[in-house]
């Protein structure tokens, strides 16, 4: 299962928001965090990492906006 929830980050609540990713099981986690390092190693825009807790199955992604450029 894949849930996700948005809040801002600021306390003025401009634009920055941080998405809680939940992935059942420390593979699919783990999976994730190879692919986004995959992808960063090769020059794509990914998420920044705030936190990441594989054994829970939680990750706090940057948010990278609505635009997308593929």
């Amino acid at each position: 299962m894949i849930s996700a929830c948005l809040s801002p980050l600021c306390a003025d609540n401009h634009a920055e928001i941080a998405l809680e990713l939940q992935l059942s099981g420390v593979d699919r986690v783990l999976d994730f965090l190879r692919m986004r390092d995959l992808l960063e190693q090769h020059g794509v825009r990914v998420p920044q990492v705030f936190q990441a807790d594989p054994e829970q199955g939680l990750l706090l992604l940057e948010d990278l906006g609505h635009d997308t450029f593929l």
